[in-house]
C-alpha cells in the first residue's frame, strides 16, 4: 500500500435519485427560480458533486461541472469554519460582478439512511446590482429545503 487515498468515480450517469423524487426537485427549483426572479441557476447536488436536478432540468448533463465546483467550494468551506474557530459552515456565498451565489448544505434523513445534499443558487445581477435580495432568497432556499426534508422523510 503506497499510503495514497484511493479515489473512486461514481458510475452513476446521475444522482441515484427516483425518477418521482427528481421530478419533485424540479418543480421546486423551478418555482424558486421563478419566485426570485434573478436566478441565473437553481440546482440541487449530491455532497460529492452529481447534479440531482435544476430549475431547468429534470435530468441535468451528467458531464455539468457545476454540482462539482459547489461540492468543492462547500467541502472548502466546512474545513476552513472549524480552522478559524467558526463552528461548522451554513452558507457560503460569493459576492461576483455580475451576481451573487448561494450554497446551503443540508441532511435529509430517509428510510435509506441520511443523504447529504448541497442547494445552489446563482442570482444574475447584470441588469441591477442591487435587485438580488439576499435574505429573500436565503428564506426561499431554506423553505426549500424543509419541503424537501419533508418529502423525502423515513416511512413509519
Amino acid at each position: 500500500m503506497s499510503g495514497h487515498p484511493i479515489f473512486v468515480m461514481s458510475t452513476y450517469a446521475h444522482a441515484p435519485e427516483p425518477r418521482t423524487l427528481r421530478s419533485f426537485f424540479h418543480k421546486r427549483l423551478a418555482a424558486l427560480s421563478k419566485e426570485l426572479g434573478t436566478v441565473k441557476l437553481a440546482a440541487l447536488a449530491t455532497q460529492d458533486g452529481l447534479l440531482i436536478a435544476t430549475h431547468e432540468s429534470l435530468q441535468p448533463n451528467p458531464t455539468d461541472r457545476c454540482g462539482a465546483i459547489m461540492a468543492s467550494l462547500s467541502a472548502v468551506a466546512r474545513a476552513t469554519a472549524p480552522e478559524l474557530d467558526l463552528g461548522t459552515a451554513l452558507c457560503t456565498q460569493i459576492d461576483c460582478s455580475a451576481g451573487r451565489l448561494l450554497v446551503l448544505p443540508f441532511e435529509t434523513q430517509q428510510d435509506s439512511g441520511p443523504r447529504h445534499r448541497l442547494l445552489f443558487v446563482a442570482l444574475d445581477l447584470t441588469d441591477d446590482p442591487q435587485a438580488a435580495n439576499t435574505q429573500a432568497a436565503l428564506k426561499a432556499m431554506y423553505e426549500l429545503i424543509d419541503a424537501i426534508a419533508a418529502r423525502v422523510a423515513p416511512t413509519k
